[in-house]
């Protein structure tokens, strides 16, 4: 991902938010992202997709959903099959973890007793 591309306008994001109610905003290893949280919908949709590790290693399936977690709710810059690679790998799996608290898996929210 070394290739520069020029952050999306304000009317970019602004349709953005129309549609997937929320961005987020993060730099992360010298890198500006914007990302979303993803519908239920979405999050089965690409569960679906996963292919079984025939040795049946769960780190992998896992991976997978990461990957393609991240594809999906990055949306600056986009990040793909063809990029992620050349990508560090702390990134995607950080990207992930902000997603799925932008997509309500909030660990830290605690029920309160009444």
């Amino acid at each position: 991902m070394s290739e520069v591309i020029a952050e999306p306008s304000q009317e970019v994001i602004d349709n953005w938010k129309k549609q997937y109610q929320n961005v987020y905003k993060i730099d992360l290893a010298g890198m500006t992202f914007l990302y979303r949280g993803l519908m239920r919908v979405e999050y089965r949709s690409l569960t679906r997709t996963i292919q079984p590790n025939p040795m049946g290693n769960p780190a992998d399936e896992a991976l997978q959903i990461e990957e393609k977690m991240v594809g999906m709710g990055t949306l600056y810059p986009k990040i793909d099959d063809g990029n992620m690679p050349a990508t560090l790998t702390g990134v995607i799996t950080r990207l992930a973890e902000l997603i799925m608290e932008a997509s309500g898996y909030d660990i830290e929210a605690e029920p309160e007793m009444l």
